[in-house]
């Protein structure tokens, strides 16, 4: 079945994200601690606090949307905030990859 096949690709990409903000999260936390280290040269190997505080949060938001619990679907922000469905069907429209 062809969704099986996207969900699985799906699936193994966004567990790629994860690793890599939480590989570049720890290397941030790691700086100036004490010991031997190997130096990290990863994509986000330089980066400010702000940069860490969103990617400590975009892989929370990821293993939830995992579990899911996130985002919402179209009915659940309906249903808590009312919207129209002219702003829904922009919100939640199919896009193309």
């Amino acid at each position: 079945m062809p969704g099986d096949n996207e969900t699985e690709r799906l699936r193994a990409a966004i567990w790629a994200v994860i690793d890599l903000f939480e590989g570049a999260i720890a290397n941030f936390e790691s700086r100036g601690k004490g010991g031997q280290h190997v130096p990290y040269t990863g994509d986000f190997a330089n980066m400010p606090p702000s940069a860490v505080s969103q990617m400590q949060r975009w892989a929370r938001d990821l293993r939830s949307a995992l579990k899911g619990r996130w985002p919402m679907t179209r009915k659940e922000f309906k249903d808590m905030y009312g919207t129209d469905e002219a702003s829904l069907d922009t919100m939640f429209q199919n896009r193309i990859p």
